[in-house]
Order: C-alpha cells, then sequence, then structure tokens
C-alpha cells in the first residue's frame, strides 16, 4: 500500500501544479499563493484531527495538491528578481527545511504529541508566508506587497 499512497501522493502533487497555476491566471499569482498556502497551513492542522490511516492520508493528499501548487508561483517571483542570490538562497532554504524538519519533529514528537506537531507546523508554516509577504514590502510596485 505504501507504493499506491505514494503514487497517489505524486499524482496530488501534479494536479495540483498544473491546477494553481492555471488559477492563478485567473486571480492572481500573489493572491493564489496566499490563498493555497493560507489552506495548506489548515490542512495541515486538520491532520490532527484524523483518527485514521484514510483520513490521514486523504487530508495529506488534499495538503500536497496545495502545496505543490505554491512552489512554483512563488519560484516565480524569486526568479523575476533577476539577483544571481536568490536562487542561491531559496536552494539553502530548500536544503535546511530537508535537514531541519526531521530534527525537529523527532524533538516535538520526543518531548510532546503528534497535535503539538501538526500546530507547530501549521504555525510555522503561516510564519514564512508572512515573513514572504513582507519581504516584498519594500518594493513598492511589487503586488504582493499590496495582500
Amino acid at each position: 500500500w505504501a507504493g499506491v499512497v505514494i503514487m497517489l501522493y505524486t499524482a496530488t502533487a501534479t494536479l495540483g501544479t498544473y491546477f494553481w497555476t492555471k488559477f492563478s491566471g485567473k486571480i492572481g499569482r500573489d493572491r493564489t499563493i496566499l490563498l493555497i498556502v493560507i489552506l495548506g497551513s489548515l490542512s495541515q492542522s486538520l491532520l490532527s484531527l484524523s483518527r485514521g490511516m484514510v483520513d490521514f492520508i486523504v487530508i495529506r493528499m488534499i495538503q500536497t495538491g496545495l502545496i505543490a501548487g505554491a512552489i512554483p508561483l512563488v519560484i516565480s517571483i524569486f526568479a523575476a528578481e533577476q539577483k544571481s542570490g536568490v536562487i542561491g538562497l531559496l536552494n539553502s532554504a530548500r536544503f535546511a527545511g530537508n535537514a531541519l524538519g526531521p530534527i525537529m519533529a523527532t524533538s516535538v514528537l520526543a518531548l510532546s504529541n503528534l497535535t503539538s506537531l501538526y500546530l507547530l507546523i501549521s504555525g510555522l508554516t503561516l510564519f514564512a508566508l508572512f515573513a514572504f509577504r513582507f519581504s516584498f514590502r519594500h518594493i513598492e510596485d511589487h503586488p504582493i506587497s499590496r495582500y
């Protein structure tokens, strides 16, 4: 079943990337990012309500479809800045997240429970969203600074 679940996550991520990229053409890239990251964070919190494997997988698939759509949209904003250090910063942040995520999760679980971990990740996601949003405030004409 693990292979089936991974394939479902892959399909959801692919569909999410395609759908949200197309959807962003209708309401705007920056509004789409805000919408899907907030919904992704809320779905992370919903994981604490799952009572079994099926509930967990369904919520996680929805979350994967949301967040997978945010990644190319966020990269497009940074790529538009056309500063060589920006892509390097994104790549470094990705590696740091991949390294620190499991350490953080293990530490939280050692001291607490899954609900605390889900809520912490949800909170960190919202924090990252607002840090991202406010990092563009210095650029008056940048669309994301208006939302």
